[in-house]
């Protein structure tokens, strides 16, 4: 026995829409964060950096390895302390991407 229900596609596809867009803002935060995320720690190692602090030194202060912020530490190091952390983090980026920063 075969059951036959109305199907309104305008309505469905408004209701797929609207998951997508959920799924969407949801991806953008937490991208958000992440990036945020990044922003602080870069400037909080540009100032032990500017303070003469090696990266041992630093990760153990931030309770952390310092394989997971040897990347921004040397970053930090070709850039020096006072460049702006936007321009520190493009460089990054691009290094992580394996593009040139120029």
């Amino acid at each position: 026995m075969w059951c036959i229900t109305e199907y309104n596609e305008a309505e469905t596809m408004e209701l797929f829409k609207e998951e997508g867009r959920e799924e969407g803002l949801e991806q953008g935060r937490k991208e958000g964060r992440e990036a945020g995320f990044l922003v602080w720690l870069i400037a909080i190692v540009q100032r032990k950096v500017a303070k003469s602090k090696e990266l041992k030194e630093i990760a153990d202060e931030l309770e952390t390895e310092e394989a997971e912020i040897r990347p921004i530490y040397d970053t930090v190091l070709k850039c020096g302390a006072e460049a702006p952390v936007e321009e520190v983090l493009k460089i990054l980026k691009s290094e992580q991407d394996g593009t040139v920063h120029r």
